[in-house]
Order: structure tokens, then sequence, then C-alpha cells
């Protein structure tokens, strides 16, 4: 028995990387047991499991399976509510083989970890995630799991189970981990709330550079919001009826293996106004040679891989919001222009290009995401990259 768990363990992760080319219309779950998700068996290698409560924030990337064969990217996070038994979750979810814009999420977690999470596409529900949600510990390691199954809405008695864990990276000896900062300052109206990461290990050759450019980053942002904070509320006169300030900033590893890591931070300010805003900073971190890399890094010289990226952007974004969006807009904002194509990140499926609200379209649009496949760059990478691992 124990060694059936084990192969059973063994296949899953081995099929996490394998997807068909069929899909479901969209992603959706069936109701799931109300027993608690029991923690996965360890294999020879690994320390037995045991299961802890779900932090209260998060933001996570879960990767697995639908349906046992459909392989999707889950980015998902949670902020604490009022209620004592819930609170909330949201996030975008993808097909890993299919290029086209992610789906976005929302729902909610009860205390014993059951979730339910309402998918949308422009607007409309076309599906809804029901399962369990627990954080599995082996030593000094946690992870996510989130099991159960996915419907088209919740009365379709059509069911597809799913399978989706935190990801894991092989860093050759040293780990990723998330560093918090959180500040309230009642006189100001000010909340600060950070996380972001930081590289440990013994070589620190290979450490120093990169969180001293994280931590440079966040002293910055936080130190040009309590300005701005303090200046603005100064000169108010309703302060006592404003609604607060609030600086937020979260991240996500696109990817990370012994070479190189790609980190995308998220930045939410609000200091007033219909709503807040938000910006995107990416670090690409070269783990051999210690340094931050440029996206012309990646490229041969005079190779125009802008131009190759923006032509791949500008199509796929008018594919996906052309018809809505103003067009001169779009192109202006795609345009191959090195500050338009600041925001990029590596992931297993092709270079992640991130475009901030207004960049390509109206706030209303959000900010838009295209993933260029590494077969469209293949000509023009450069052989000693990171990318050339891909292309291989």
């Amino acid at each position: 028995m124990k060694s059936s768990k084990a192969c059973l363990m063994i296949a899953f992760t081995l099929i996490i990387a394998a997807c068909s080319s069929d899909k479901p219309t969209q992603l959706g779950i069936s109701q799931p047991s109300a027993s608690p998700v029991p923690a996965a068996s360890a294999t020879p290698a690994e320390s037995p499991a045991t299961l802890a409560p779900v932090p209260a924030k998060f933001r996570r990337t879960l990767v697995g399976l639908i349906d046992g064969k459909h392989a999707v990217v889950m980015e998902l996070s949670r902020t604490k509510s009022d209620a004592e038994d819930s609170s909330e979750l949201y996030g975008t979810y993808r097909y890993k083989k299919v290029q086209k814009k992610s789906l976005s999420l929302s729902g909610k977690i009860a205390k014993d970890g059951t979730v339910e999470l309402t998918e949308t596409a422009d607007d409309k529900e076309t599906g809804i995630f029901i399962g369990k949600l627990v954080l599995e510990i082996r030593g000094d390691d946690s992870r996510l799991k989130f099991t159960g199954n996915w419907k088209k809405s919740k009365s379709d008695p059509k069911a597809l189970p799913f399978e989706l864990a935190e990801t894991r990276f092989d860093l050759g000896g040293l780990r990723l981990v998330s560093k918090e900062q959180t500040e309230e300052n009642k006189k100001q109206k000010q909340t600060i709330d950070i996380q972001y990461p930081q590289l440990v290990g013994a070589d620190a050759a290979k450490t120093d550079v990169f969180n001293k450019a994280m931590n440079e980053f966040v002293a910055k942002q936080t130190n040009a919001f309590r300005k701005n904070v303090k200046e603005m509320m100064a000169d108010r006169t309703d302060a006592g009826d404003w609604p607060g300030n609030d600086l937020d900033i979260s991240y996500t590893t696109t990817y990370a293996d012994k070479n190189v890591i790609s980190v995308l931070v998220w930045t939410y300010q609000y200091t007033g106004g219909a709503h807040g805003g938000s910006s995107s900073t990416t670090f690409n971190y070269d783990l051999q040679n210690g340094r931050l890399l440029k996206l012309a890094d990646l490229f041969q010289p005079n190779s125009g891989y802008l131009k190759v990226i923006a032509n791949y952007c500008t199509a796929a974004l008018i594919k996906d919001i052309g018809q809505e969006a103003d067009q001169e807009w779009l192109r202006n904002g795609a345009a191959p222009k090195a500050d338009n194509y600041k925001s990029w990140c590596l992931t297993d499926d092709g270079l992640q290009i991130t475009f901030d609200a207004y960049q390509v379209a109206a706030y209303a649009f959000g900010p838009q995401e295209v993933i260029v496949p590494y077969s469209a760059l293949k000509e023009i990478i450069k052989p000693d990259s990171p990318l050339a691992a891909f292309t291989k």
C-alpha cells in the first residue's frame, strides 16, 4: 500500500509537466467531501507531512491538472476579511498550452479550508472551483495544496476533478523566503503591508545583489509613500473623513532554477480618488554571475528583438481586447520601445510581458499580460543567455 501511494505521487509530479491539447470550455468544481483533505503520503526521501492552517494572507503560484490532463497555472491571493469564518480569495489562472488571457478568480475560504472560487472572463461567469485548500508542512518547508472539482456552474451535474500544488524551485542549495513588513499610522490614516522575496544560503556572492536590489526597491517605495501621505494629509481640511491611505506590495516568482530567478512585484497605492493604482516591477537575476539581467542580455546584438516581441504582443492584444480597446492607444503602448517592455519575466512557457493599466488600454481593461512562446524567439536568442535552455 505504501509503495503504491508513493508511485501515485511520483506519477502526479511527472504528469504536471504534460498537458493534452484538449481543454474544458472553462474551469469549475463540484462539491467536495466535507471530510478534511488528508496529508499526502511521503516518498522515501521525504519526511511525513502535517497540515496547518492556511496563512491569513498570501500570494502564491500553484500548478497542476484539471481532469488529469489539462495543465494550468493559478495565481492565488488571500486577504483577511472581518468575518471570523471566512476571508477573500482572488487571483487568475491560465492553461499552460493555450496562449490567451488569464481567467479571473474571486471567492472565499472558510475556516475549515473549504473554498469556492468563481471564474470569470470579460465579466461573464464561466465556471466555479469548489474544493479544499490546505497548508502541508514537511520539516521547515510548507506548501499549499488545492484539490476539488471544477464545473461550468454550481448546478452543473458534470464535474472535473483538479489537483494543484504550490510551485517548488531547485536553486542549488539556496532558498527563496518571504519577508513581511506591516505598519500602521493612525494619525496619517496610513497602512503599509508588504511581502517581498529574499535569497538565503551560504553563498553570499549569489544572494547579496538580489537581496540588496529588493531591499532598496522596498525602501524607495515606502519612503516615497510616507512622504507623499504626510504632505497630502497636512493640506487636507477633511482629514477626519478621509477613508485612508494604503500601500501594498506583493510578488510572484514566475520562474527559478540554479541559473536564474524571475520575480514579478506588484505595488498598489491608494491615496484617495475613485480607485487606487497598481504598477508592476520585475527582477530577473542571474544566479551564476550574481547580477540583474536586462532584456537585451537575452538576445543577439542587432537582432531587432524589441520588434519581434512587440509584433507578437500587438497581435495577441488586438485578438484579445482589440474589438473594444482604442487601436491607437494599444499600438502605442505595445510599440517596440524599451520602456514599453520593462516588465518582463521568464516562465516555463515563454517570455511573460506585463502591461500595466493605462499602458495599452483604459483602466477598465486592467493590466494585460502576454506570454511570448520561446519558439517565436528561438532565432534571436543569445546562445549563452538563460533563454537558450528553453529552446533545446
